[in-house]
């Protein structure tokens, strides 16, 4: 008799009990399973929004200078074939005193549900252009004296030489020539 009422008023509860989210997502964390106990203010689902993501990096100070609210990035996801578009929505107004960078947000849309929330990406923002720059692959720069950078050129006797270069904006890839080349 106990047991059964014990039963009953166990079954009042769960039928009081509701599990509601403020937000339409997905179930990405369930640290409880059937039959465990929940502790008062602990967490018994974890529901995320992904129609939307936002890919969250650090750079240097003089990188996030040249960039704006509003400024177009690209995403390149690990098995996504092409980049996804992003914006930057955050820049962040103080430097992260560990790492002594910028944090900087970008959103990007996933309405379809394609993209993983967690994914490590890689993100190239478009912060600044220079139409008609001269551009050399970032390899070809070497160092030079007092910390500036040179390349090898051909010269009219067809030897090679060392000349002096001023280098604007650098990427992995390429960077740009300001003074020095032709």
């Amino acid at each position: 008799t106990s047991a059964e009422g014990r039963y009953q008023s166990a079954e009042a509860q769960v039928s009081y009990a509701q599990l509601r989210s403020p937000i339409d997502g997905v179930v990405t964390d369930r640290p409880l399973f059937a039959g465990e106990t929940a502790t008062a203010g602990s967490a018994v689902l974890t529901v995320m929004d992904t129609s939307s993501l936002l890919a969250k990096l650090h750079l240097a100070q003089a990188s996030a200078q040249e960039l704006h609210l509003g400024d177009s990035a690209e995403i390149d996801v690990p098995g996504v074939a092409n980049p996804v578009a992003a914006t930057v929505t955050l820049i962040s107004p103080a430097l992260d005193p560990g790492s002594t960078t910028v944090e900087v947000w970008l959103k990007l849309d996933n309405k379809e549900g394609r993209l993983k929330v967690g994914t490590p990406v890689h993100a190239t923002i478009t912060g600044r252009t220079m139409a008609s720059a001269m551009q050399i692959p970032t390899s070809a720069l070497l160092p030079g004296a007092n910390g500036g950078s040179t390349v090898m050129v051909v010269g009219s006797d067809s030897t090679a030489h060392t000349r002096a270069v001023s280098v604007g904006i650098r990427t992995a890839e390429k960077a740009q020539i300001l003074s020095g080349l032709s």
